[in-house]
């Protein structure tokens, strides 16, 4: 049998800071260009993510993305 290469687990499962950021990309009233224009991040990595594509996205776009959306540093 070969290896695993990837493990999963409830570690690649959507946790509330990419749920959040989902949410308020679906809830923004600009499109995923415009908000792919006012952010830069790559418009196919936004589509990805809103779909749930990604199982574990990149934590520092998400947080970013999170950021430029709401307005508001993420207090940790």
């Amino acid at each position: 049998m070969p290896p695993k290469w990837r493990e999963t687990g409830p570690w690649d499962e959507p946790q509330s800071l990419m749920d959040a950021t989902v949410k308020l990309i679906n809830d923004d009233p600009r499109t995923l260009l415009e908000i792919w224009r006012d952010t830069g991040v790559p418009f196919y990595w936004l589509q990805n993510l809103v779909k749930y594509k990604y199982a574990n996205p990149s934590v520092n776009r998400v947080q970013y993305i999170y950021e430029k959306l709401s307005g508001e540093k993420l207090a940790i």
